[in-house]
């Protein structure tokens, strides 16, 4: 495993959640967090924290979750509420920047629009894409898609 990169550990409480990779790219232009199997929106948070804390995280580095092998089908609108209320307590550390959500099936996609839609978190920048080019080229300071 590269320097740049670490695997996460479990969040309390949750048996055996699947490891997110984690790893810096793009000469260090954003954070890649790759998900598979089920995925609860509060194991998203320690993951947002535990990132935040990596030596190699700098503030307002921009963050791309892909989630196109991840299964949000568990995640509720009480999730939601609760995710859109963490993010705020996680601001000062995390800075500003833009967080781009990869998915590429419809459920997937439609959770991804609803936490861009309900997220506001001043001076964080969320956008959901289907296409990983797209994504990267955004996350990492480009212009959006269609701009």
């Amino acid at each position: 495993m590269a320097a740049s990169q670490r695997r996460l550990g479990s969040a309390k409480g949750t048996p055996n959640p699947p490891v997110p990779q984690v790893s810096v790219e793009g000469d260090g232009a954003y954070a890649l967090i790759r998900f598979e199997g089920v995925l609860s929106v509060r194991r998203m948070e320690s993951v947002i924290q535990e990132v935040v804390e990596r030596d190699d995280f700098v503030p307002g580095m921009g963050t791309l979750w892909d989630l196109r092998a991840a299964d949000l089908s568990n995640v509720t609108s009480g999730d939601l509420r609760y995710l859109r209320q963490s993010r705020t307590d996680l601001a000062p550390r995390r800075g500003s920047g833009r967080v781009a959500l990869l998915a590429t099936d419809d459920l997937t996609f439609g959770i991804s629009r609803m936490v861009e839609a309900s997220t506001a978190v001043p001076g964080i920048s969320i956008m959901v894409f289907r296409d990983e080019g797209q994504a990267v080229s955004w996350v990492s300071g480009g212009e959006a898609p269609g701009s």
